[in-house]
């Protein structure tokens, strides 16, 4: 199916840059400052958060930044999502639905963006608990036009590997499939989404979203991942190790072709 180009109002040249990032904690006040500069630096418009530790629900601006976040009870998990002045104007909807949930809907010409974003279950939790939540996903997706440009992101503590998977992987994903990562592929099937920051050629330093205790292992748990029918909107997709942040895993950005108004 031919891709589109969406028309987001943005001051990019016509690219709109998302991403997403493990944060590890945001309970610190400086935590927001950095986390603002590194999104000044790399350009980014919209940027995916997980693992905030955020109590509750809560949208604030600061600066021209507008956060949405989606916590719990207590400082565990939560998800968020920071849309610098340009994108904060194009917000539609917020609907903060879990401290691992939370959609954001921009409007977009000629259609509407739907930010998912999504701070999955680890390797401490069972398969079943793992299927709830794509489950809850998936009912979210099916509630969403289907022609209206989704995208997902966030830590999936998943390693869908090496080796192209139909329309789902490419071919330049990073270490050895696990069953979390079979599960996660699964989802996309059923769903039509493409894991775009395993189609674009990149040494593995843009590739490893997370560096496990000694720096001993890389592995790709970080995902951009968007619906079939605009994969080829999607000009380029990798991580960016190093970022000015107190966390080990790295951000991961992708740039999507857009055309201004």
């Amino acid at each position: 199916m031919d891709s589109q180009v969406v028309n987001l109002r943005n001051p990019c040249g016509g690219v709109l840059k998302i991403g997403t990032w493990n944060v590890r904690c945001m309970t610190k006040p400086e935590k927001i400052e950095n986390v603002k500069m590194e999104m000044e630096r790399y350009m980014i418009s919209i940027l995916a958060i997980t693992e905030t530790r955020w109590k509750e629900n809560g949208d604030i601006i600061t600066d021209g930044y507008r956060f949405i976040y989606s916590g719990g009870s207590q400082c565990q998990r939560g998800v968020g999502i920071i849309l610098n002045k340009q994108a904060a104007k194009n917000v539609k909807v917020a609907d903060t639905i879990s401290d691992r949930l939370l959609i954001v809907r921009l409007a977009a010409d000629p259609v509407d963006l739907n930010i998912i974003v999504e701070y999955m279950p680890t390797s401490a939790y069972g398969d079943q608990d793992i299927e709830d939540v794509y489950d809850q996903i998936e009912e979210k997706i099916n509630n969403l036009p289907s022609k209206e440009y989704t995208v997902l992101l966030g830590d999936m503590n998943a390693v869908v590997g090496e080796g192209r998977e139909g329309s789902v992987v490419g071919a330049h994903g990073l270490g050895k499939r696990n069953e979390r990562g079979r599960m996660l592929i699964d989802f996309c099937s059923r769903n039509k989404l493409c894991i775009m920051n395993t189609w674009f050629k990149n040494p593995e330093r843009r590739k490893y979203t997370w560096r496990a205790p000694g720096d001993c292992n890389k592995y790709q748990l970080d995902y951009t991942i968007v619906s079939e029918q605009y994969k080829n909107s999607v000009k380029d997709a990798h991580a960016y190790p190093g970022a000015d942040i107190d966390s080990d895993h790295n951000l991961v950005m992708m740039k999507i072709r857009l055309r201004m108004k």
